[in-house]
C-alpha cells in the first residue's frame, strides 16, 4: 500500500487535530501529476492500493482527475475524507474508483459537522450505488462528548448504518489521552456495536514494539508525502529512519526485502486492524 497524503491543507480546524497548524492550509500543485504516474507505475507494482489522505483529499482540486488515473493505471483506491466534499463530487468519486475501491474511511468532526448531514450523504450514495458497503464512519473519542457520542452511534444504527467507531485523542506530540475506566467503557461499547469483526489484540503489545524486528515497510508499504518525498512509515517521516527519496526527483526505490525497524514504536494501521490497536491504549 501506498499511504498518500495528496495536500496537507484541510477546510477544517479542529482544536483536537495532531497536525501542526502551520500546515493546514498548505497544499502542493498536482501540476507534475504526469511525472507522479509515470514513477509510480516504473516503481509501484499495478494492483496496489493508494490509501488517499490529506489534510483533506477531495479539497484538492485535482483529487477526482488524479483518482482516475491511478484507476486506469491498475492501482485500487482507499480514502480517508471529513466527508464535507457535496455529494456530487462523493458520486462522481464513486463512479470512477466502482470496483477498485477499496475503504471509504469518512470522520465525523463534531465541531464542524452533526451527524444528521452524513446520514443523509450515505442514505443517498447507497440509494445510487446498492453495492457501497465498504465504508466506515470514524470520529474522535473527545471525553466530554462520550454520551453524546453513543447517542450518535445509535442513531446510525437505527438508520442501517453501523460502521461506525471511536477513534483515541491524541495530542501535538502524538500522545495518548489517559481514559478513565468508565470513558473506557463508553468507548468499547460503541466500538463494538459495529458490524465489522474485531480481531483480538491480545499479545499485540508485543508486537507493537517492533525495534529490532523485521518489517514490510518500506518492502510492501510507503507513506508519500505530499512534496514527493517517500518514507518507509509514519514515524520514519518525524525520524528520518527511513527515507526512500524523493518520487519525483526520480531518486525513489522501495526495499528488495523487509528490512529490520529502528522506529520505537509501530503506529502503521494498514499492519493491524484499528480495533486492534487501539485497544493497546485502553
Amino acid at each position: 500500500m501506498v499511504e498518500w497524503s495528496i495536500t496537507d491543507g484541510c477546510n477544517y480546524r479542529c482544536s483536537y487535530c495532531s497536525i501542526d497548524d502551520s500546515i493546514k492550509s498548505a497544499g502542493y500543485n498536482m501540476k507534475f501529476f504526469d511525472l507522479y504516474l509515470k514513477n509510480f507505475l516504473k516503481h509501484i507494482p499495478r494492483g496496489w492500493n493508494f490509501n488517499i489522505v490529506g489534510g483533506e483529499p477531495f479539497s484538492h482540486p485535482d483529487f477526482l482527475n488524479i483518482t482516475s488515473k491511478l484507476v486506469k493505471a491498475g492501482y485500487t483506491i482507499s480514502v480517508f475524507t471529513n466527508f464535507s466534499a457535496p455529494i456530487s463530487d462523493l458520486k462522481k468519486f464513486l463512479k470512477i474508483t466502482n470496483k477498485r475501491l477499496v475503504f471509504f474511511n469518512i470522520s465525523l468532526h463534531l465541531e464542524h459537522s452533526d451527524p444528521d448531514p452524513f446520514i443523509k450523504k450515505i442514505l443517498e450514495l447507497k440509494k445510487s450505488f446498492p453495492d457501497f458497503q465498504n465504508y466506515n464512519i470514524y470520529s474522535v473519542a473527545l471525553p466530554m462528548k462520550l454520551n453524546y457520542l453513543k447517542q450518535i452511534s445509535e442513531k446510525f444504527q437505527q438508520n442501517g448504518i453501523p460502521f461506525f467507531k471511536l477513534l483515541l485523542l491524541r495530542d501535538k506530540k502524538n500522545q495518548f489521552y489517559k481514559y478513565s475506566q468508565d470513558e473506557q467503557k463508553i468507548i468499547r461499547q460503541i466500538n463494538y456495536k459495529s458490524g465489522r469483526t474485531i480481531r483480538s489484540a491480545s499479545n499485540l503489545k508485543k508486537i507493537i514494539n517492533t525495534k529490532g524486528k523485521m518489517c514490510d515497510c518500506g518492502y510492501k508499504y510507503v507513506f508519500l508525502h505530499p512534496d514527493g518525498k517517500a518514507f518507509r512509515c509514519i514515524p520514519s517521516v518525524r525520524s528520518k529512519n527511513g527515507y526512500l527519496g524523493n518520487i519525483l526527483k526520480n531518486n525513489f526505490s522501495l526495499y528488495s526485502k523487509p528490512e529490520v525497524c529502528k522506529e520505537k514504536s509501530c503506529y502503521c494501521f494498514g499492519k493491524y486492524t484499528i480495533d486492534q490497536f487501539q485497544e493497546l491504549y485502553l
